[in-house]
């Protein structure tokens, strides 16, 4: 059999939380359940391949209901299965009582999406417990870059509107990222508590 013609976009991903190694069978059972119930994939045509701990294969076969005007693969296709590939590598290393969201995506697409087959592969390149760390360091630098980059209150006019816009733009990011600490999972999270004191709590419930 001649192989299909496959355009490949990789993709890597940094989890943060309590990681944990789950082993191989455990990882593609969860994976492929949680897949399952994804709507957008469905709508797309978009199937799981290979599933591994830390690393998950999404394939697209194009059609017309997903290309694009000069008829390659629709960029928003393509990032829905990286974005999605990308999550679920980083699923595959999370403890079964924790989950996973996307916080932030990018993606650069250095060539046409063709080919008889869209392949999406996710890689967790890190597996800790810094995403936590990372967002309250963000939030900081958010807060140098709002006050020094966007001071409207000393404008006037269409700068004035323009500076006070994004100065509350990066009001809001601040405020998702120190929900992200808050709540998120990790060492330096506020939710984490010693495996001592847990226990110490759970004899007085």
């Amino acid at each position: 059999m001649t192989p299909l013609p496959t355009w490949h976009c990789s993709v890597t991903v940094a989890a943060g939380g309590r990681n944990v190694d789950n082993d191989a069978a455990s990882a593609d059972r969860r994976i492929r359940t949680s897949f399952a119930r994804q709507g957008l994939m469905r709508t797309l045509g978009a199937t799981l391949g290979k599933v591994t701990s830390g690393q998950v294969e999404i394939v697209l076969v194009p059609k017309p209901e997903v290309s694009q005007q000069h008829g390659f693969v629709h960029a928003g296709a393509v990032s829905a299965i990286a974005d999605s590939a990308a999550g679920y590598a980083a699923l595959s290393m999370m403890p079964m009582d924790r989950g996973v969201l996307t916080t932030e995506f990018k993606i650069n697409l250095l060539a046409p999406a063709m080919g008889e087959r869209i392949v999406a592969r996710g890689r967790v390149v890190k597996a800790g417990r810094t995403l936590t760390l990372a967002a309250c360091a963000f939030v900081i630098w958010v807060i140098i870059v709002t006050a020094l980059g966007h001071p409207f209150w000393t404008m006037e006019g269409a700068a004035r509107a323009a500076n006070q816009a994004n100065f509350y733009k990066n009001l809001a990011i601040m405020a998702a990222y120190l929900l992200l600490a808050i709540t998120g999972a990790g060492r330096y999270s506020l939710d984490h508590r010693p495996a001592a004191a847990s226990s110490r709590a759970s004899r007085w419930s």
